[in-house]
């Protein structure tokens, strides 16, 4: 399978990371809205991790793979990133 580009995904993290960074400074300088910030971002980006590794299954990566990239076993990743069955 060809890999594609990574295109401004490295951009797009950098940007992300400087604006939770942003949040942390806030709230370390007394802004409670920026706690409440962090705390919902949170529940948002363990989602899209899940999203994102269930898209790159589907792409077509292996477990293996996601494994690799993620730090668990590939059955971990295989429970983590399979397709949701609705019942």
């Amino acid at each position: 399978m060809a890999k594609r580009e990574p295109y401004e995904a490295p951009q797009i993290g950098a940007m992300m990371e400087r604006m939770f960074r942003a949040l942390v400074r806030r709230a370390g300088e007394g802004d409670t809205e920026a706690l409440e910030q962090l705390l919902r971002l949170q529940d948002v980006n363990a989602e899209a991790i899940k999203s994102a590794g269930r898209g790159l299954a589907e792409f077509g990566y292996s477990y293996g793979e996601l494994a690799r990239w993620t730090g668990v076993s590939r059955q971990a990743a295989a429970k983590r990133y399979a397709r949701e069955t609705t019942s």
